[in-house]
């Protein structure tokens, strides 16, 4: 992801306050560094009220197109409820400089790819069957129990089967009562969890 970093600037300088700025930066990084791509002049001193306000808000969101970062020494109030509501990531900083931006930029694609991990079970192409990497949540997520991931699911979901990738198959899922089969994939432990009544499979 590098569609540009905003900054918000007053007389070319990190502004202290989002409605004193007199101008929006947008950085973008090429194998040349980091340049300035579009400057957008800015100027909310005149507005009479918050609906106003809101509506300049929301039109500067449109100015900075795909851009999708900002930062600025302090956004706070309606700036930050709009650009927060529109899908923005924000960063405070009290300086501007290439390394300030390499973090910004670094720290949201960790983030969208943290994204990308499933965080409940998700339903494969067969209706009822189900798949999730619990071991993969826990290497980046090691703050998420078991329970936390998955009790909803076995309290919630009906299913046919649940495939569980774990380093381990938690003692409390064992406990349920489910039909339980295991196999390897690589160093972790695949469980296969059907429902059964009187040995059979329901739903």
């Amino acid at each position: 992801m590098n569609e540009g970093i905003a900054i918000i600037m007053k007389d070319y300088d990190v502004s202290n306050s989002f409605l004193e700025a007199d101008r929006i930066l947008v950085f973008l990084k090429d194998e040349t560094g980091w340049t300035v791509s579009k400057e957008i002049p800015m100027d909310f001193k005149n507005l009479k009220n918050l609906a106003s306000l809101r509506n300049e808000l929301v039109s500067l969101s449109k100015e900075l197109g795909e851009c999708r970062i900002i930062a600025g020494k302090e956004i706070s109030g309606l700036p930050f409820t709009v650009f927060d509501s529109l899908g923005f990531h924000i960063f405070f900083i009290s300086e501007l400089n290439d390394c300030c931006l390499d973090g910004m930029l670094e720290d949201v694609n960790q983030n969208n790819k943290n994204k990308e991990i499933p965080q409940k079970p998700i339903e494969t192409s067969t209706p009822g069957k189900y798949y999730f990497d619990l071991a993969t949540l826990q290497e980046k997520f090691p703050e998420i129990s078991s329970k936390k991931a998955l009790r909803h699911f076995f309290e919630k979901t009906p299913f046919l089967e649940l495939e569980l990738v774990c380093a381990h198959l938690p003692p409390w899922i064992e406990s349920l009562g489910y039909d339980i089969t295991f196999k390897k994939q690589n160093e972790k432990t695949v469980a296969v969890i059907k429902k059964k009544l009187c040995g059979k499979e329901m739903l």
